[in-house]
């Protein structure tokens, strides 16, 4: 029969394993390409803890790609293959990484980042747009929301947008001409959160049809 003092430790220790936080699993496919990366989903950043799953190819020639500590075996992209690594990305930082196969010209300067950030960090949020939607021809939209920094990046449609830091709540962004349709805004922060929402681009009014004069 257990004692009162050890029926209190062993709940204890039950609770704390049910509260400790359990990292998700998060895939990334990458496409090398000359003289770069393409990384899907963006941003390249999980949570330490998390369990990263890396699939990589090449669009065009032989690349590599290594990134110390946790690709220190170069993987080989080869045009029409998929390589697979996981790993669990245990420390917080950011991470360079590039190619380790000599492709071309501007082969050194293909590199990027991989970016970790650690739990206790407060990550960005969205709260609203102003506007929430624009002309095709560009708007100057105000993002607002919460733990920004002067740091923060935003990307509109996927590209990096002109933007203004103007506290940690506001953020002034120029959205560039675009075909209609909707798309993200994104905030990512130095350490790699992320936060999104919609922006819309209107399509400009059909011009007034004219009568045919009988």
């Amino acid at each position: 029969m257990r004692t009162k003092p050890a029926l209190l430790l062993t709940a204890l220790l039950c609770l704390s394993m049910t509260k400790a936080p359990a990292g998700v699993t998060r895939t990334f496919d990458i496409s090398g390409h000359q003289y770069g990366y393409t990384i899907t989903p963006f941003p390249f950043s999980v949570r330490a803890g998390d369990t990263v799953v890396i699939r990589a190819t090449s669009s065009d020639v032989v690349h590599g790609l290594a990134m110390t500590p946790y690709i220190t075996d170069a993987l080989t992209l080869v045009p029409g293959e998929t390589v697979t690594r996981t790993f669990v990305a245990d420390t917080a930082g950011h991470f360079p990484f590039g190619c380790t196969n000599f492709c071309g010209e501007f082969h050194f300067a293909m590199q990027d980042t991989f970016s970790v950030y650690s739990p206790d960090t407060p990550s960005p949020a969205i709260s609203s747009l102003a506007p929430m939607s624009g002309p095709v021809n560009g708007a100057t939209v105000a993002i607002n929301g919460s733990n920004f920094s002067r740091n923060t990046k935003v990307y509109i449609g996927g590209i990096g947008a002109p933007s203004a830091f103007i506290n940690a709540t506001q953020i002034y962004a120029l959205a560039s001409p675009h075909a209609p349709g909707v798309v993200p805004v994104m905030v990512v922060n130095a350490d790699g959160q992320s936060a999104a929402v919609n922006f819309i681009y209107e399509a400009p009014p059909a011009p007034p049809r004219r009568r045919a004069v009988k």
